[in-house]
C-alpha cells in the first residue's frame, strides 16, 4: 500500500521504492543466509551485478577487473567462487580458466544462470 501511494505521488518513485525495500530487508527477520538471499536477490542484482561494487572502482567492470588482476590466473587454473551471487565474476573468470560458482541461494543461482547461461558452472551447495 505504501509503495502504491509513493508511486502515485513522487516523480521518480523507483528510487524511493528501492530505499523502502532496503529498509524492509533490514527489519524483516530471516532464519538463514539462504532465505535472506532467496528473498532479496532480485533487489541486490537489479542495478548491476554486485551490490557492493562501489567499494572498489566506479562500476561492476572495474570491480571485476581489479579482483581478477589480483588473482594472476592462468588458463590451467581452477577457481571456485563461494557465494557467487549474480554469477558475474564466474562469467568473467571463466573467460580465462575453469570457474565454478557456488551459492546457497536458489534465487541467486536462477538469476546467475539466466544472466550468464554460458559463463561457467553455477551450483547450489545445499543440493
Amino acid at each position: 500500500m505504501l509503495r502504491k501511494k509513493i508511486a502515485n505521488q513522487v516523480p521518480n518513485p523507483n528510487k524511493i521504492i528501492k530505499i523502502i525495500n532496503l529498509i524492509i530487508m533490514a527489519i524483516i527477520p530471516w532464519n538463514t543466509a539462504e532465505e535472506f538471499y532467496d528473498l532479496h536477490a532480485k533487489v541486490f542484482f537489479s542495478n548491476g551485478h554486485f551490490y557492493h561494487s562501489n567499494m572498489i572502482g566506479n562500476n561492476d567492470d572495474e570491480f571485476a577487473k581489479y579482483v581478477i588482476s589480483k588473482l594472476n590466473l592462468k588458463n590451467s587454473d581452477n577457481v571456485v567462487d563461494l557465494g557467487c551471487g549474480s554469477g558475474y565474476l564466474v562469467n568473467e573468470i571463466s573467460k580465462i580458466c575453469n570457474c565454478t560458482g557456488i551459492s546457497n541461494s536458489k534465487e541467486s543461482i536462477k538469476i546467475a544462470k539466466n544472466i550468464f547461461p554460458n559463463g561457467g558452472e553455477i551450483k547450489n551447495c545445499l543440493n
